[in-house]
């Protein structure tokens, strides 16, 4: 799993630091040089079947992690959440902080009137 390639994604392309797929690059040489008694300890790596790619359900290997070891990897985050009366007082939450721009929005709309009139 390579999160950064060594390379910035954009047009430029510049050089950067954090680079994933140079130790994905060496694992896999450790790999095919001892398939049967290549082992690591590292996360981002883990050995699939081909079968997997022919006979499985997806081609996402980001998906061949689970939720767990992605937050544990960083590349995703701990989803949150909300009881029923949590949710309750972040829509009240949301109404006061909306209510608090109608009337500086409604002294707009009569500037306007008045612009334009």
């Amino acid at each position: 799993l390579c999160s950064e390639i060594g390379e910035t994604r954009d047009t430029y392309r510049f050089d950067m630091e954090q680079n994933d797929l140079a130790e994905a690059a060496g694992l896999f040489n450790m790999f095919k040089g001892a398939r049967d008694y290549f082992k690591t300890n590292d996360k981002r790596c883990k050995i699939v079947s081909i079968d997997e790619f022919y006979n499985g359900s997806h081609w996402s290997v980001e998906r061949w992690w689970t939720h767990e070891e992605r937050i544990d990897l960083g590349i995703e985050e701990e989803a949150e959440s909300v009881t029923l009366e949590g949710f309750v007082e972040l829509v009240d939450d949301i109404a006061v902080t909306l209510t608090q721009f109608e009337e500086p929005i409604r002294e707009l709309i009569k500037k306007k009137s008045n612009v334009n009139a």
